[in-house]
């Protein structure tokens, strides 16, 4: 395996990249923001009704109501959106702290036949 010459690998004041990105050019980020902010008249996922609003809106709607129709996934994406994700490392300390300290006593409730048709026959 050769190894190029520390002389020559470098030119100094030379761009690794002349041609690179042309002046001007948008990041993919600069670019979604536009495109969200882009705004349209749709039926609103909620209400229902046509309402012109931005694309963000409309998808945030229709999250919400992804959401509201029990979906977990929507409902940690709005969430986490909202107030942050918690990182791994919280996560498994949250886990490990739940598993460590674990109720240590036990709550007895009497059964009766007026609270609950189930515990016929049994006596309090």
């Amino acid at each position: 395996m050769s190894f190029p010459n520390k002389n020559s690998q470098f030119v100094k004041g030379k761009s690794g990249n002349p041609d690179g990105r042309p002046i001007g050019s948008k990041n993919r980020a600069t670019i979604v923001r536009e495109f969200l902010d882009t705004e349209v008249t749709r039926e609103n996922a909620i209400t229902g009704m046509e309402e012109k609003l931005s694309l963000e809106e409309h998808i945030t709607l229709s999250m919400l109501k992804e959401a509201l129709s029990g979906s977990i996934t929507a409902y940690k994406a709005i969430m986490d959106n909202a107030y942050g994700s918690i990182s791994n490392s919280q996560e498994n300390a949250a886990s490990i702290d739940e598993e460590q300290h674990k109720p240590t006593f036990i709550l007895e409730i009497p059964c009766t036949r007026e609270h609950v048709p189930e515990c016929e026959g049994v006596d309090p």
